[in-house]
């Protein structure tokens, strides 16, 4: 399931977003040892009172009174995207132990895929068997032609299934950001204590 949020952040909230980046120090950011994974891409990192307000707000929703005492859960400071033109992040899984990802569109441009989403797609066990499930024609596009967001606009999916395995329909792809502008969004990833194993 892939949860759409209409209108999380206002505009402006978007805008002090996208200009605090200019306060940090963006880096160029790769998948760890995979260079290739993330392109023309800038990254910042973002740790204040009102980002933890919207992180703890959505995690109301999201994560049972279970899962928020277990014993190492909690949530990764705000992660700020910048994608130039041409940039994009392949088909990758955000588990390690981050059991929910919220995605925030921050100026509304851009798409992301998730291939495997759909109900009528089996339930790959690995990696490698979900990405050779992989198929152009299927699946769901956030920002594209099957749903469209605007700015403010969030999704959320789970990374894990019930037992603790990843949940491999989740993974996803930021496509190649067409045109000339550039596309700005925001995660926070919620951490689980005890999923952590990227070989599940």
């Amino acid at each position: 399931d892939i949860f759409l949020l209409r209108g999380v952040l206002t505009e402006e909230e978007c805008d002090a977003l996208m200009a605090s980046v200019e306060e940090t120090t963006p880096a160029e950011t790769v998948t760890p040892g995979d260079v290739t994974s993330r392109k023309r891409c800038q990254v910042a990192w973002l740790h204040n009172t009102w980002t933890k307000t919207l992180a703890r707000s959505l995690g109301n929703l999201f994560l049972s009174t279970t899962v928020k005492t277990h014993p190492g859960t909690g949530v990764e400071d705000l992660q700020i995207l910048d994608y130039a033109p041409g940039g994009e992040f392949v088909l990758h899984h955000d588990g390690e132990g981050r059991l929910l990802t919220i995605l925030y569109y921050l100026n509304g441009l851009g798409e992301t895929w998730f291939p495997l989403a759909g109900e009528h797609i089996s339930r790959p066990r690995t990696k490698d068997e979900a990405l050779s499930m992989v198929q152009r024609d299927h699946g769901l596009v956030v920002g594209g032609e099957h749903v469209s967001i605007n700015r403010g606009d969030a999704v959320a999916f789970y990374n894990y299934l019930d037992n603790g395995d990843f949940h491999w329909n989740s993974i996803h792809a930021g496509l190649p950001v067409q045109g000339e502008s550039h596309k700005w969004v925001a995660n926070h990833w919620f951490r689980y204590g005890g999923f952590s194993s990227p070989d599940r």
